[in-house]
């Protein structure tokens, strides 16, 4: 009976420990145009912080309390390139990416919106405003995902 008990206590801590480390989320960035600047991608778990980062012109180090995960890569010679996000607990989540082409560390933006390549997990098709949270929700349910965003 002790070694049952034992045997059940260690499968059961693996777990746990394999659980508690998260998921892995591959973020398949494409069409990009441009070999310059540095690539920024946010997880975003929160309505609110969606909505603040969209709606504020700053730097996005200054929105670290909003980012779930995040990280930047720079642009390589390369119209696709893929990063991949690690340690995501299940959940959903919204992908958030830019291209900062003046290296910035803002998306930059003119009247009619952003003039810097930008996108979102499950590529709305908003042409004149944002996206809503709803419609840029994914759902982290197994150990490794593959999400494609293509900017515009």
């Amino acid at each position: 009976m002790k070694l049952i008990s034992i045997k059940f206590i260690i499968v059961y801590v693996t777990f746990l420990t394999f659980n508690i480390s998260g998921n892995n989320l591959k973020v398949k960035i494409e069409n990009i145009k441009s070999n310059k600047g540095t690539l920024y991608i946010s997880l975003i778990n929160k309505k609110d912080s969606f909505e603040k980062i969209l709606n504020t012109n700053q730097k996005i180090l200054n929105h670290v309390d909003d980012i779930f995960i995040g990280t930047s890569k720079k642009v390589e010679n390369d119209t696709n390139q893929s990063i991949t996000l690690s340690g995501i607990p299940f959940g959903r989540y919204s992908v958030m990416i830019f291209q900062d082409l003046n290296d910035n560390q803002k998306l930059d933006h003119w009247i009619f919106g952003p003039t810097e390549p930008y996108g979102f997990s499950k590529n709305p098709t908003n042409k004149y405003s944002p996206p809503n949270f709803s419609d840029t929700l994914i759902e982290v349910k197994d150990e490794y995902s593959i999400i494609k965003v293509s900017l515009k």
